[in-house]
């Protein structure tokens, strides 16, 4: 029995709009703050060279221009938050909102600069987690989220 399981009958329609948007970065706000602090404190060496591959993946897409492949490696990293709490059910739900986040990450990036502030924010992150600083990781993941809302604002709503 999964999360996906249970919900995937019922086909939550979400559309990739402003208020959709909104909602799932409230979504992604309780899920990655709350696991951020967790993951900070308890990650494997192992978990935090996944994350830190994963932001030089992100600089060479940059540097590559590779836009496409910056969203997935993005979203990797995210998903390598939330893989590192090891706790299932919670990797589930991340899973359900996978597209829908690959979907708004794209709209996100449009804006000019976003791409390189981005990656700035996911750095700090990955500072913070590999000195195993909890407040600190929370701090920078909630910066990173104050930078999407404003890309989300910046957004027409339909």
């Amino acid at each position: 029995l999964s999360v996906n399981s249970l919900i995937n009958p019922i086909k939550i329609p979400l559309r990739v709009d402003r208020d959709s948007l909104f909602d799932l970065l409230r979504v992604r706000m309780i899920l990655e703050l709350s696991a951020v602090k967790e993951v900070a404190l308890k990650a494997t060496e192992d978990e935090r060279s996944k994350m830190e591959r994963i932001v030089e993946n992100m600089n060479k897409c940059i540097k590559d221009n590779r836009i496409d492949d910056y969203v997935l490696e993005d979203i990797e990293f995210h998903k390598t938050i939330i893989k590192c709490t090891h706790n299932k059910i919670l990797i589930e739900i991340f899973d359900f909102i996978y597209e829908i986040m690959l979907k708004g990450i794209k709209l996100n990036l449009e804006f000019k600069g976003a791409v390189e502030e981005g990656y700035k924010r996911h750095k700090e992150v990955l500072e913070k987690i590999k000195i195993k600083d909890k407040a600190g990781a929370e701090l920078a993941l909630k910066k990173h989220f104050e930078m999407t809302k404003k890309n989300i604002e910046k957004i027409k709503p339909i």
